[in-house]
């Protein structure tokens, strides 16, 4: 009996992705039909049997449907028959399957635009170079350039290191009639008791 392949599955308006996650999968059958979805091949470090059925919530397309076969997965573009709202689940029957997860890196919500989904993630982080060898932030030629020119505008950055306004710090020193110890409450309740 063969082993049944774990599966990640995710949608938009018009396809269905799935990823089947057999690794070094050899020669796979895949049977598209309507509702059906089937996956039958040898994969894995052992070359094992590997299979997987899914009666789907609507019918696709198999003529405009895709696949992908890589090293560790099997991914499938499934064209639905007609575009239109979000399927509520991937399979006909509303059944819990251990093998089947969403895939979260693949998933959009219905009410995303498609313009977010191309939008660069990290459009807003420049001057961060230097990540791929750690190098270090970029541009700090810039900020000696900025240090010289706060020097050159008459401001003495050691002044910085103190209070605001370059208060004298003594005074600091002087006790404060706040700064006594609280008195025990032990004290208090003795003296109640002898009066």
């Amino acid at each position: 009996m063969p082993k049944q392949a774990p599966v990640l599955w995710a949608q938009r308006e018009d396809c269905v992705y799935l990823t089947v996650e057999v690794p070094d999968i050899k020669d796979p059958t895949v049977e598209l039909k309507g509702h059906t979805f089937s996956l039958k091949g040898k994969g894995g470090p052992n070359q094992e049997d590997y299979a997987v059925t899914i009666d789907l919530y609507g019918e696709i397309d198999p003529e405009k449907s895709k696949q992908r076969v890589t090293g560790r997965h099997v991914f499938f573009d499934l064209k639905k028959k007609e575009p239109g709202p979000y399927w509520p689940q991937l399979t006909k029957e509303k059944v819990k399957l251990p093998w089947l997860k969403v895939d979260f890196d693949k998933w959009k919500d219905e009410d995303e635009s498609d313009d977010e989904e191309q939008a660069d993630p990290m459009g807003g982080m420049g001057g961060m170079g230097g990540m791929g060898g750690m190098g270090g932030m970029g541009d700090m030629g810039d900020m000696s350039a900025l240090m010289q020119q706060l020097n050159a505008g008459g401001m003495d950055l050691s002044q910085m290191a103190g209070p605001p306004g370059g208060a004298n710090t003594a005074a600091d020193d002087e006790d404060d009639s706040d700064d006594d110890d609280i008195p025990g409450l032990e004290d208090e309740e003795a003296e109640g008791k002898n009066e």
